[in-house]
C-alpha cells in the first residue's frame, strides 16, 4: 500500500496538469520546479529556490537568502551581483557556515 502512494504523490506531482511545473524565463515549456531546486543540502536548496522562484521563499527565508546573496565569501570571484547563478555558489563555504547563518537573527 504504501508503494501505491508514493507513486500517487510523485505523479501528482510530476504531472504535466498538475504538477509542480512553472514558467522560467529563457525557456520555452513549462520547468519541473523540483528537479531544479532539490539538492541534498539544505542550505543549497535555498540558493536554488531564491534564484529560481524567489517568491515562493518566506519571511525567514528571504532574510537569509537576502544574507547569502551580500556575502562575497559564498559567491565566486567572479559572480555579478546582479546576476548570481547557481554555479557561482561556493557551497562548501556555504555548508560549512549553514549553522551560524540559521541560528543569526
Amino acid at each position: 500500500m504504501t508503494d501505491v502512494i508514493v507513486e500517487a504523490i510523485a505523479d501528482a506531482l510530476s504531472s504535466e496538469n498538475s504538477g509542480l511545473f512553472v514558467h522560467l524565463p529563457g525557456e520555452d515549456l513549462p520547468v519541473y520546479l523540483l528537479a531544479r531546486v532539490w539538492d541534498e543540502r539544505e542550505s543549497v536548496r535555498l540558493v536554488k529556490l531564491a534564484l529560481v522562484q524567489p517568491h515562493l521563499l518566506n519571511g525567514a527565508e528571504e532574510a537569509l537568502w537576502a544574507r547569502i546573496r551580500a556575502e562575497p565569501r559564498y559567491w565566486d570571484s567572479n559572480a555579478k551581483k546582479g546576476s548570481l547563478t547557481i554555479g557561482d555558489l561556493r557551497a562548501d563555504r556555504l555548508e560549512a557556515d549553514w549553522p551560524a547563518l540559521n541560528e543569526a537573527p
